[in-house]
């Protein structure tokens, strides 16, 4: 075969497990969506980091 002729290091060379290509395959797929939920989780904990600061001045003025 002129397969394995030009590449025979494509025949011994260890496939990776199909649990860590199954994983990659989620990763991929679901990327955008965890960008989405990232991009969310940072806009929620800037939201709250603000209204924790807001709230903390105001008391801090108030005394």
């Amino acid at each position: 075969m002129p397969y394995n002729a030009f590449y025979p290091e494509r025949q011994s060379r260890p496939s990776a497990p199909p649990i860590f290509e199954y994983k990659c395959g989620i990763l991929h797929n679901i990327r955008p969506l965890c960008i989405f939920y990232v991009q969310k989780l940072y806009i929620l904990q800037i939201a709250s980091i603000v209204l924790t600061y807001q709230i903390y001045s105001s008391n801090t003025s108030d005394t």
